[in-house]
C-alpha cells in the first residue's frame, strides 16, 4: 500500500505474506520472495502468523530505514509488551525454520493440489487456482458469494464472503489444515455448489 506524503514522495508498507511457503525454486529475496525491504521510504512488516501459524505468540518484525525504526521502538514503549516465554517459543521455532518450513511447503503443496483439482471437478464453481497456492478467489455460476457462503456454512463448511474483497459475486476459498481435514472439506464445498446449481 502506498500512501501519499506530499510532493512526489511516498511512504511504502508492505507486509510479506509468508513467502516461506514457496517452493525452493520460486524464493529470492532478502524473506523468501519479493521485497520493499531497501526500498527508500519504504517500511516492511512479517510476523509468525502466517506460514508459521504461530499467531498467538504475537511477534514479527519490522524493516525500515533507521529513523523509522528508533521511532517505532519509542511507541512501542506505549504498546502491551510481549512474554518473555513468547520470545523463547519463536527463539525455537525460528532455529527449526527450515525444517519446520519444509513440512510446511509440502503441506501447501498437497493443499493446492486438493483445490486445483476441486476447480476442475467443480462445473458450477469457477475462478483460477495460481500454481501453489493454497488459496483461490471463486465464484458460482447461479448464486452469489454470500448465498455460497451461508449453504457450505450451513455444512460445516468457512469460506470467505467476496465482498469483503470487492466482489460479492464471489467467495475466498483457503485451505491452511491438514489435507486429509482439507479434502473432505472440499467434498462438502463440491456437493453443496452441485446443490445450488
Amino acid at each position: 500500500m502506498a500512501v501519499e506524503r506530499g510532493g512526489d514522495q511516498s511512504d511504502v508498507e508492505d507486509d510479506q505474506p509468508g513467502f516461506e511457503g514457496l517452493p525452493d525454486d520460486r524464493r529470492d529475496g532478502a524473506f523468501g520472495g519479493p521485497t520493499a525491504a531497501g526500498v527508500e521510504n519504504a517500511v516492511v512488516t512479517g510476523s509468525l502468523t502466517k506460514f508459521f501459524g504461530l499467531g498467538d505468540l504475537r511477534l514479527g518484525w519490522l524493516v525500515a530505514d533507521r529513523e523509522f525504526v528508533e521511532a517505532a521502538r519509542r511507541v512501542a514503549f506505549h504498546l502491551p509488551s510481549v512474554a518473555g516465554t513468547s520470545r523463547a517459543l519463536a527463539m525455537r521455532a525460528l532455529y527449526g525454520a527450515e525444517a519446520l518450513a519444509e513440512r510446511k511447503r509440502d503441506l501447501l503443496a498437497a493443499n493446492a493440489r486438493l483445490l486445483a483439482e476441486f476447480v476442475e471437478a467443480s462445473p458450477a464453481v469457477s475462478g483460477t487456482v495460481p500454481s501453489g497456492s493454497s488459496f483461490a478467489f471463486l465464484g458460482h455460476e447461479l448464486v452469489d458469494g454470500d448465498e455460497l457462503v451461508t449453504a457450505a456454512g450451513d455444512e460445516g463448511v468457512l469460506v470467505v464472503p467476496g465482498r469483503f474483497f470487492g466482489d460479492p459475486q464471489r467467495v475466498r476459498v483457503s485451505l491452511g489444515h491438514a489435507p486429509e481435514e482439507m479434502e473432505t472439506a472440499l467434498a462438502t464445498l463440491a456437493a453443496v455448489a452441485a446443490r445450488l446449481g
